[in-house]
């Protein structure tokens, strides 16, 4: 009770009504001292989420991630060949040129009963220095008690398309200073007269298109429960060839024995 604390809740119907692709994009604008940097505008690209400001120079800022009780990590891929050693990995450079997504773009939003966040001392009392910038807390939907089969079902679909592109000057070929070179850059000759230009911007992008389909079967009385759901999300980005699916398959139980004793195994996919 002597040490100061800021908890803030929000409801997980809240954040699947987005149907952000990344979920933390969602709490975006919810939570009081929350900053979410997406990384990119690439499909599946990772989001970068800081509680009241860095804290470190040197170290991870991101808040701890809790799912029902477990610590998940929530870093990226690193590509550079000590990071990636273990895996195979040859190259030898940063972190920059990709973009793999971050773990937490792997849970399913229609999953989540709700989202408590920690922005106090009390976090890293209760998880050590790993909370040192906070921590989240997800507690995921469980099946009802009502002794009947509940089945939910729903999608979402969005198009994408650029508005506007930077103007571009088509005046001068490749070169510099008037004289022509293959080595691309600007300000080469003119072209000549007649010369046929093409809109290569406007031509490359596409309209983009994403949908999500969700559906769960949940079942349960008093002393257990059942859930079931599954998740596609499908995402075109306005880039060509930059295409990102998704699938989440989720089973969970919560069954009592007794008074006292509570089980609840879940398997996610």
């Amino acid at each position: 009770r002597e040490l100061g604390y800021s908890v803030q809740k929000v409801n997980g119907n809240e954040v699947a009504e987005t149907q952000r692709e990344n979920f933390l994009n969602s709490l975006q604008g919810r939570v009081a001292g929350l900053t979410v940097n997406q990384t990119g505008g690439a499909a599946g690209s990772s989001s970068q989420i800081v509680l009241r400001g860095f804290n470190s120079l040197a170290l991870d800022n991101s808040p701890l991630f809790v799912i029902d009780g477990i610590i998940v990590d929530n870093q990226t891929l690193n590509e550079t060949s000590g990071g990636g050693s273990g895996i195979g990995l040859a190259s030898d450079r940063a972190n920059r040129g990709n973009d793999y997504s971050n773990r937490m773009a792997d849970i399913n939003p229609n999953d989540i009963e709700s989202i408590t966040i920690l922005k106090g001392p009390e976090a890293t009392a209760l998880y050590g220095s790993q909370a040192s910038s906070g921590a989240i807390l997800i507690t995921t939907k469980r099946g009802n008690t009502t002794g009947r089969v509940g089945v939910n079902y729903d999608n979402s679909f969005r198009i994408s398309k650029l508005t506007r592109l930077p103007e571009i000057n088509t005046t001068y070929r490749g070169g510099v200073n008037g004289v022509p070179s293959d080595i691309f850059s600007y300000f080469g000759p003119a072209h000549d007269p007649g010369t046929v230009l093409y809109d290569n911007l406007d031509n490359f992008f596409r309209t983009g298109f994403a949908q999500t389909h969700n559906l769960s079967v949940d079942y349960g009385t008093k002393q257990a429960t059942f859930r079931f759901s599954g998740s596609l999300f499908d995402q075109k980005s306005p880039i060509p060839t930059n295409d990102y699916k998704r699938y989440n398959v989720r089973i969970s139980n919560t069954t009592k024995l007794g008074k006292f004793i509570e089980i609840s195994p879940s398997l996610s996919m």
